[in-house]
């Protein structure tokens, strides 16, 4: 990979989690460290699904997050490919889950939340 490349896909993850509500579904799926499912991640949230199935599906687009099929449902969980390669990510989400007030909201909802 140039340089260039390099800088390109930087730009493209930055872009991508500029975005608020991605911000917060990569943290919330950062914070629990373990696959979560759109039901899951839409009640964490207080989102409609298809606004976070279509979030969801940019984070996987944009190589942070992966995904799995188990029954009838689609789970999600962090590339770590790319948290190895991007080092800066998960000192970003760290900080923001403790200073965005927001995350921590979606963080009680999901503790509250029987999978």
């Amino acid at each position: 990979m140039t340089g260039k490349e390099f800088i390109g896909m930087i730009l493209n993850i930055l872009k991508c989690i500029s975005d608020i509500t991605r911000l917060r579904i990569l943290s919330l799926i950062f914070y629990k460290d373990a696959p979560m499912c759109v039901g899951d991640v839409e009640e964490s949230l207080g989102l409609s699904q298809p606004s976070v199935s279509r979030h969801l599906q940019r984070l996987q687009r944009d190589e942070l997050l992966t995904s799995f099929r188990k029954t009838q449902f689609t789970y999600y969980e962090l590339n770590q490919a790319a948290f190895d390669q991007y080092k800066f990510l998960a000192p970003m989400l760290e900080l923001n889950i403790k200073e965005l007030p927001e995350c921590m909201k979606d963080i009680r909802r999901m503790k509250n939340i029987k999978s």
